[in-house]
């Protein structure tokens, strides 16, 4: 409970979270009473994309104030849109927090997003002012430019005809000096449904949507979430998401609200910072889990013959004896949904068969878990993975390593959080149940309600639920199909006791010519589990059969072939002996033995010279792929593979 509420004996639990949603003020009426309450402890500590090396609470939100006040001096005021195009840091968050206090609506966007998508944002978005981290992103503005009465410059100097932060500041303290009340006025005028951001979705097809998100959208999970994951006072947590994407930026204002520290990191420097953090929080996409998965992996590669023999045993021990424990403890899952029950003698032999497998897994943890847990700190107590599909090996071997994983699900449109897996009832196979004040159903394409373990689309209704697509009713209409429901364009079902599991994305699904629909993403994650393919993107709409594009682990063939760093990526991709290798992978992963349908099968495989990435845009900013755009720059390529 954040510090200035009461709780009252009367109040039930949920009659208290819709009063905090509902609160006057919005974010950051709640997270002032935290730093209120907090003051000297440390808020923010810096790295090298930082202006300040440490902020505790007091010293951070009387920055806020005066950018705050600095903003209204310049003519900015209730409800005006500005756009933030900046990356991760101690200034982003602030002016984040400064453009709330004011009322103001900020329209956030990575500092690496392209010219195209920065002009189309800030100008879509009607945004009078921006704010960008440095005078080079100005140009990137374009004819936006040409609408905004004024750009800050968080870092640097400034071009001509922009402001400083630091003279944004300077003009906030005189402004408060002469009116110490105007910011308490703001913020009384701040209502709960009054719009806090517009946050342009990635988009895997076409421009990006502005999802409208009010203060009480972004309550809802700044009050839920850190109960459900019981997050401690004082601990840490270790940032280097995009701050402008809505995971990152709510899991900051949780923390905030929760009384703890916001260590900075990036991804070049995130090793290292796991090793000096020490964080108890932190939260990743799927991709940094797959690349610590794939590191440890890779280091069995490279030991000697009888020492990997030795720990690909205990590994294997380790994984059938947490399966058994899991069947055991009912929690289990069969296709259906259901939770598989072992019969008192079936418990007696498996309790048997756990007890002969307990000496691999004990080996595992001296071997491996050890050494996967120092590399992340070695203090976590919650970790989560959010923002894309977790590939199910990879899930099962954190928590098979005894970490505290979580995975849980939600979008942009939901502010962003849906449903997690709580540390009580952390179900392998599911994302968790939903949270609190939040309902979530499966309908059929007729929409019709269906009952749990049957499969069909995901829609979800709470308080998190965007207002809509700003100038975009069609999309709207789309996305919230009436009553507060959300339509989340995934397909998955209801577990039998509530949790929710995800079987795919209904506008990923591939129909080949047969009629036969094909769920990618499972399948891609088949291939990804193999140490030689670093990603995998299944083709092959209106066609016979599938057909695979593989990225391949450069790393790992490299050391198994022997071949040195001068060695381009493009010859990896061309020889033979790794093409053959990743056709092989393929047809040994995804086979009838294994229990795929014949229609599942690959019949084609073309290995690329080059990984997907943001820049090129075949990767959103939380690294997940970009269907549509892959398969446009790849047209040609997937035409020849179904020419013959």
């Amino acid at each position: 409970m954040s510090p200035g509420h009461s709780d009252n004996a009367e109040t039930t639990p949920e009659a208290r979270l819709i009063a905090a949603i509902r609160e006057p003020g919005g974010i950051l009426a709640r997270l002032e009473r935290s730093a209120v309450a907090r003051q000297e402890r440390t808020a923010l500590v810096g790295n090298k994309n930082c202006r300040f090396p440490r902020l505790s609470y007091r010293e951070m939100f009387d920055l806020v104030a005066k950018v705050a006040a600095g903003l209204h001096a310049l003519g900015l005021r209730r409800g005006d849109h500005i756009g933030l195009i900046a990356e991760n840091s101690d200034l982003w968050l602030i002016s984040d927090l400064a453009c709330q206090s004011l009322g103001a609506v900020d329209v956030p966007r990575g500092a690496d997003a392209s010219a195209e998508e920065v002009e189309f944002c800030v100008g879509h978005a009607e945004c009078v002012a921006a704010i960008v981290e440095t005078g080079d992103l100005v140009p990137k503005l374009r004819s936006a430019r040409q609408n905004l009465r004024q750009v800050v410059v968080l870092r640097g100097e400034a071009p001509p005809g922009t402001i400083t932060i630091d003279a944004v500041i300077a003009q906030g303290e005189a402004t408060l000096a002469q009116d110490p009340n105007l910011l308490a006025r703001s913020r009384a005028a701040i209502n709960p449904d009054d719009l806090a951001t517009i946050i342009y979705t990635s988009g895997t097809t076409g421009n990006p949507k502005g999802v409208m998100l009010s203060h009480a959208n972004l309550l809802q999970n700044v009050a839920i979430v850190p109960e459900v994951l019981h997050l401690a006072e004082g601990g840490k947590f270790l940032s280097f998401l995009p701050a402008w994407h809505s995971f990152e930026r709510v899991l900051d204002y949780v923390v905030l609200d929760s009384g703890m520290e916001i260590h900075y990191s990036s991804k070049w420097t995130l090793r290292e910072d796991f090793q000096r953090v020490r964080p108890e929080f932190v939260a990743g996409v799927p991709r940094l889990w797959e690349t610590f998965h794939g590191t440890v992996m890779s280091g069995i590669e490279k030991l000697s013959r009888g020492k990997r023999r030795l720990v690909e045993f205990a590994l294997s021990s380790s994984q059938r004896h947490a399966q058994i424990t899991r069947l055991v403890r009912g929690e289990s899952l069969d296709p259906q949904g259901g939770y598989k029950r072992p019969g008192p003698i079936s418990k007696l032999g498996l309790s048997l068969e756990r007890a002969a497998h307990w000496p691999g897994h004990w080996l595992a943890q001296k071997l491996v878990y050890t050494k996967l847990k120092k590399a992340l700190g070695g203090s976590t107590r919650v970790i989560i993975s959010g923002g894309g599909p977790l590939p199910a090996h990879v899930d099962e071997f954190y928590v098979q390593a005894g970490l505290p994983f979580l995975n849980g699900y939600g979008m942009t449109e939901s502010s962003p959080v849906i449903s997690v897996r709580i540390p009580e009832r952390n179900i392998l196979g599911t994302i968790g149940p939903p949270i609190p004040l939040t309902e979530v159903r499966i309908v059929d394409e007729q929409g019709k309600i269906l009952g749990r373990g049957q499969r069909g689309v995901i829609q979800a209704r709470g308080h998190q639920v965007m207002q809509g697509y700003f100038r975009n009713p069609a999309a709207t209409k789309t996305a919230l199909p009436g009553d507060g429901w959300l339509d989340t364009g995934d397909i998955g079902m209801l577990s039998e006791r509530g949790d929710l599991i995800i079987t795919g994305r209904a506008k990923d699904t591939i129909v080949l010519r047969g009629g036969e629909n094909v769920e990618p993403e499972p399948l891609e994650a088949t291939l990804t589990a193999s140490p030689w393919i670093a990603e995998a993107v299944l083709v092959g709409h209106g066609e016979k059969t599938l057909a695979a594009l593989l990225v391949p682990n450069t790393t790992n063939l490299r050391e198994k072939f022997g071949l040195p760093n001068s060695v381009k990526d493009a010859e990896m991709a061309a020889d033979p002996r790794i093409v053959q290798l990743l056709k092989d992978e393929v047809a040994a992963r995804i086979a009838k033995k294994r229990g795929h349908r014949n229609f599942e099968l690959v019949g084609r495989v073309h290995v690329l010279d080059r990984p997907f990435t943001i820049e090129e845009g075949t990767l959103t900013a939380t690294m997940k792929k970009r269907r549509g755009a892959i398969e446009a720059r790849y047209a040609e390529l997937i035409q020849g593979l179904f020419s013959d």
